[in-house]
């Protein structure tokens, strides 16, 4: 089920995109990608789902081609804490999924 609170989403999101950051990269790169997002990119990361558009951006940006193994990780996480069931959507992306859930 989705949560029909915007604040509860965005909370989701951000510990989906650190349990998923923590899972591929470890807990010191992790602290440092975000805290690097922050300050380069004029976000808080207790909002990444308002500003999801540049979050990709920026991770793509930082991470090249490795961003898109970890917005898929991030995807299957979030799904997963919303218990729902995740299917690869044809011609979605990373902000599809996100947008899509936001709006249930």
């Amino acid at each position: 089920m989705v949560p029909h609170n915007k604040d509860k989403f965005n909370e989701l999101v951000v510990d989906a995109v650190k349990e998923s950051l923590t899972q591929i990269l470890g807990e010191t790169a992790t602290n440092t990608v975000l805290s690097y997002l922050e300050k380069n990119n004029a976000f808080q990361r207790e909002d990444i789902s308002g500003n999801i558009d540049r979050f990709h951006s920026c991770l793509t940006e930082l991470l090249g081609s490795a961003a898109l193994l970890l917005e898929n990780q991030i995807i299957k996480v979030l799904y997963h804490k919303l218990n729902l069931e995740y299917a690869v959507k044809e011609n979605y992306e990373f902000i599809d999924y996100i947008k899509e859930l936001r709006h249930k």
